[in-house]
């Protein structure tokens, strides 16, 4: 279990800074996340407070500042995965019928540019393989969701902004002034 939590914490991604064990804090940025996030804010077609009855928390089991340490590989490979089932999410028929036709071809058109610039070097290894497996079980409760919810337009607003808030912790490190250096577990 505590193996787990930790891998659920590498979620941080390439794009949030995580300590590692020399104390050092790199940071690393993704320009595609700020762009598909950017996109995605784009989606936004019903005012927020219409929507307040359906806001609900949808479980993630990562946040921001939860990892002590995290290797490369794995927040490379949690990063592809993430972006994988949120392209996978946005590329189903009820979303389709939810959004604007061109800011949606907008947002998949980025998100399968940067899943094709990112190559799947290391989805071979046991521990993406796993991530993998964690991510999915996160995105079917965004699923059960919506299939809760009846797809309407006001479930899909909450899982909007659940999925920008998710990019924006992917694109923005946590604090200011932290090194630019990758260090190596």
């Amino acid at each position: 279990m505590a193996h787990l939590s930790w891998l659920l914490a590498a979620a941080l991604l390439p794009c949030v800074p995580a300590r590692s064990l020399t104390g050092h804090l790199p940071r690393i940025h993704s320009p595609e996340c700020r762009d598909i996030l950017l996109l995605m804010t784009q989606l936004k077609n019903v005012s927020s407070p219409t929507c307040l009855k359906d806001r609900t928390y949808i479980r993630v089991p990562w946040e921001r500042g939860t990892v002590t340490q995290i290797r490369k590989t794995q927040s490379t490979c949690f990063h592809r995965q993430t972006l994988q089932q949120i392209f996978g999410l946005f590329s189903t028929e009820h979303s389709q019928a939810a959004w604007s036709h061109a800011a949606l071809d907008n947002l998949l058109s980025s998100l399968h540019g940067c899943l094709e610039h990112r190559e799947p070097r290391e989805e071979d290894t046991l521990a993406c393989l796993h991530l993998g497996t964690v991510v999915r079980k996160d995105f079917q409760s965004t699923h059960h969701y919506l299939e809760e919810k009846k797809y309407s337009r006001c479930a899909w607003e909450v899982v909007r902004a659940e999925m920008e808030r998710r990019l924006f912790l992917l694109s923005h490190p946590s604090r200011k002034g932290e090194s630019d250096t990758q260090d190596s577990p």
